[in-house]
């Protein structure tokens, strides 16, 4: 036992030193500025990393915020605020700041992710080297690596392989109901204070995976009926641990979709073809890619020839065996499921696919297919494990050696890390001597346009800001408002009248903005009169002046 632990250890380490070296020394030089990932996005999960610590220790009430959206504010249980990680984090986050808490969690994900899956692998193979290679193909999955670039809700999966060696323990009668229905429920309840995406996806995964083994495992048929109690007992207990999270999710139920599921389905090409990520398809790759929805975070499907190859050769050579046949067509599922609404084979849409059916149902809606690719990566990393513990010399080193290589990503590319403008009038605490505690600020740029989230966090949440891009879309309450949609969605420099319509109806005390967009917009500001250049931004009106909003 005592040797297994510390193997485990070891390749724990391993997995982080490769991470770090796929992510983390990109912002080693000053991880406090720079954020491993790209696009507005990152700001979301900084600016939560910052909030819950922050809400909790002055007695807010952290899921209901008027911060952002002021003055009405916003229900978090609808947003991916993360508030597992988030307080999971806290300790670093106060003694280090949210960047640099945000960019280890960034870091430690892929890790985690891969020394789960290779627990999960070691248990069914019994073999050391063939997990490692599992590990890493779930842990560094085109899903990981795509999905690290800016959704941080996405990736803390580690509880997956945990939860599917949890299920097989049982079933193997190597745990009692009792320890499943305890130590399923703590996971379950953990992943949705994660990321409720997850946990909605990990119950589907769960259930899909139920039936498939009733229908090819005829042996483990009466085991499975006694699982129905505990895994129920499970969700009561994961519904009682989550009660706070529930209670506000139902208290406003969002029944809109924020991202169409019909645009996020995969493209079959993609699980053989990388997108511009992988280094493996940097020159041949990126021209047939292109032709993929979505995005570099959600065109995950990439599994790699040699993947493929082994797939197959485990196919073909264990489909008699009725746990192997198990594992396959659990793969095919994930791949079926994230294919979407229809069938799109290198950008031509073919035929609608089951999801179809589904895709506008409550909670379904809110559900991208294509990231169902994480469960399908898994599946190949334990087959693959499998593959490997069996299979003959050279191939069962050169296939796996090929398959590790194909999903090296591109050092190269600048999408890994950035540096967000945060103007030293936020960093270096100037704006006290601006602004009034709690006073509303529309700053420019706006939303997901810029990072006024996190010169919300650099003010210490002093001040609220009339926007907040914690998700893509307005709130409801401020549809109506025609500026607030224009400067949204369009970046458009509103007219004058616009501007001062959403002032008044938002009660913004004054306007921040980034110096260099300056002189676009001192014509729809010029009403309020001259303002103050200081620290990179220009304030309107001038520090010291009478308030806008609300002074007319």
């Amino acid at each position: 036992m005592a040797r297994r632990t510390w193997e485990s250890v070891g390749v724990a380490l391993g997995y982080v030193a490769i991470s770090f070296g796929y992510f983390g020394i990109r912002v080693l030089p000053d991880p406090s500025r720079e954020l491993i990932g790209t696009g507005a996005d990152p700001q979301i999960f900084v600016w939560s990393f910052a909030w819950w610590p922050h809400a909790l220790g002055n007695g807010s009430n952290p899921f209901v915020t008027h911060a952002i959206w002021a003055p009405d504010g916003i229900n978090l249980a609808w947003v991916t605020s993360i508030p597992g990680l988030a307080i999971a984090y806290a300790p670093l986050t106060l003694t280090a700041g949210a960047i640099a808490a945000y960019n280890a969690a960034a870091v430690l994900a892929p890790a985690l992710a891969a020394t789960t899956a290779f627990l999960l692998c070691r248990h069914v193979t019994g073999s050391f080297w063939p997990s490692v290679v599992g590990g890493y193909l779930f842990g560094f999955s085109s899903y990981m690596l795509g999905q690290s670039l800016a959704h941080m809700h996405m990736t803390p999966v580690f509880l997956v392989p945990v939860a599917a060696l949890l299920v097989l323990q049982y079933v193997e009668s190597s745990l009692d109901a009792r320890g499943l229905t305890w130590r399923l429920g703590v996971l379950l309840a953990i992943q949705m204070w994660f990321s409720t995406e997850l946990f909605f996806t990990l119950t589907l995964a769960l259930l899909a995976g139920l039936g498939l083994a009733a229908a090819t495992v005829h042996s483990v048929r009466p085991r499975l009926r006694t699982l129905v109690r505990p895994v129920l007992g499970a969700y009561a207990l994961a519904t009682v641990l989550t009660a706070p999270l529930l209670f506000y999710a139902l208290t406003e139920v969002e029944t809109g979709s924020i991202n169409r599921p019909a645009d996020f389905g995969a493209d079959a090409v993609n699980f053989l073809v990388p997108t511009r990520l992988i280094a493996a398809g940097a020159v041949w790759a990126p021209p047939i890619a292109a032709r993929f929805g979505g995005n570099d975070s959600e065109t995950t499907a990439y599994l790699g020839l040699p993947v493929v190859l082994m797939i197959v050769w485990y196919a073909i050579g264990r489909w008699r065996v009725p746990g192997s046949r198990f594992l396959v067509l659990a793969l095919v599922t994930g791949a079926v499921a994230a294919l979407g609404t229809s069938l799109h084979v290198a950008g031509r849409e073919i035929t609608p696919l089951p999801w179809n059916l589904i895709a506008r149902l409550p909670i379904f809606s809110h559900t991208l297919p294509v990231r169902f690719s994480m469960y399908v990566s898994l599946a190949a990393a334990v087959i693959v494990a499998l593959w490997m513990r069996s299979a003959a010399k050279p191939a069962v080193v050169l296939l796996p050696a090929l398959a590790v290589l194909a999903l090296v990503p591109r050092l190269d590319l600048p999408l890994w890390h950035f540096e967000p403008v945060r103007p030293a009038f936020f960093t270096q605490g100037l704006y006290r001597d601006c602004l009034k505690p709690g006073e509303s600020v529309f700053t420019v740029p706006w939303n997901a346009a810029g990072n006024s989230l996190l010169w919300q966090v650099d003010a210490d949440f002093d001040i609220r800001l009339p926007g907040g891009y914690v998700r893509p879309g307005l709130p409801e309450s401020f549809t109506p408002v025609k500026a607030a949609w224009e400067m949204h969605f369009d970046a458009v420099i509103p007219h004058s009248p616009d501007l001062q319509d959403f002032f008044q109806r938002k009660n913004v005390d004054r306007a921040v903005v980034e110096l260099s967009l300056h002189d676009a917009w001192k014509g729809p500001l010029e009403y309020l009169g001259p303002p103050s250049i200081i620290g990179g931004v220009a304030v309107y009106p001038s520090c010291g002046s009478p308030r806008t909003a609300s002074d007319g």
